[in-house]
């Protein structure tokens, strides 16, 4: 039984646990792209989809 226990503890630590750190990894790119694609097409001109593109932190609003 200890046995069987160790291996299910196994299993969460070294399969479930990076599964899930990797999802959580995987939605906050997908969360920042769209962001940034909402505030590419929210630009007025050229120029500041330029500046967005080119430094994504200072345009936040």
């Amino acid at each position: 039984m200890e046995t069987f226990l160790t291996i299910l503890m196994a299993l969460g630590i070294y399969v479930v646990l990076p599964l899930i750190v990797a999802a959580v990894v995987v939605g906050a790119v997908i969360w920042r792209s769209k962001k940034r694609a909402e505030r590419t097409t929210e630009a007025t001109t050229a120029e500041e989809a330029e500046a967005i593109a080119r430094h994504p932190a200072k345009a936040i609003r």
